[in-house]
């Protein structure tokens, strides 16, 4: 697929992020506060991730919830995770089967939907992850394998990024390993969000921590799972 539709945009960490999570039918919404990445560069002109963004995670299964199309997902959310790329017997590689239940005719109308909603100005990034999803990458080889999937992903669907939303575990080193390598193949218009548990967060000593550190100067956002603290 042509991304060259898909516009330059400055993406740092943005300062003191809070993320609120619900379900609301096929989409789970998670708000981020925090100040903009600054303007867009140069070039065609899609304005950068706004400073106060909505992600929504859009859903690739039905799970009793609405089902929707991609396309119907409301113009309110500013970056749209498609949940979710699923893990090949290559340790590190990803790939994405779009699910038949959610109703499309074929995967060049799911395209179609997404470079819609670029033109809208939205980001749409494959997520990686989740309550019951795990990718491993622990050593030089799974983050090369990780970085090359996920940028042949990025080429064929035309997602913008990829949001890093592992909850069983991750290894600072190797993800950053290979979240830079995408970066370098992606450009600065990488959109890389992160979607860590609140006790993930809870000091720079653990592993999440020091992967949002490590991949700082081209982490678009970090929206903590507030909503999944139980008694924190």
């Amino acid at each position: 697929m042509d991304r060259t539709h898909r516009k330059k945009r400055s993406n740092k960490l943005l300062g003191g992020s809070v993320a609120l999570v619900l379900a609301t039918g096929g989409l789970m919404t998670a708000t981020t506060l925090g100040s903009s990445a600054g303007a867009a560069e140069s070039g065609q002109a899609r304005a950068a991730v706004p400073a106060h963004a909505v992600t929504g995670y859009w859903q690739n299964f039905d799970n009793g919830a609405t089902v929707q199309k991609l396309g119907d997902v409301q113009d309110g959310y500013d970056i749209i995770a498609v949940a979710f790329a699923d893990a090949t017997g290559t340790e590190g590689q990803i790939e994405f089967n779009l699910d038949p239940a959610v109703g499309y005719a074929s995967e060049d109308d799911f395209k179609a939907d997404i470079a819609a909603k670029q033109e809208a100005g939205k980001s749409v990034v494959i997520s990686v992850g989740g309550e019951l999803g795990n990718v491993t990458v622990d050593d030089s080889e799974s983050a090369r394998q990780f970085a090359d999937s996920t940028y042949a992903l990025m080429e064929e669907y035309g997602f913008d990024g990829v949001d890093i939303d592992l909850e069983h575990g991750i290894n600072a080193q190797y993800m950053g390993e290979a979240l830079k390598s995408l970066s370098e193949k992606a450009g600065g218009d990488l959109v890389l969000t992160m979607a860590p548990q609140t006790i993930d967060m809870q000091s720079t000593s653990t592993e999440y921590f020091k992967l949002a550190l490590d991949v700082k100067d081209i982490l678009t956002v970090v929206n903590m799972q507030y909503y999944n603290s139980g008694s924190m």
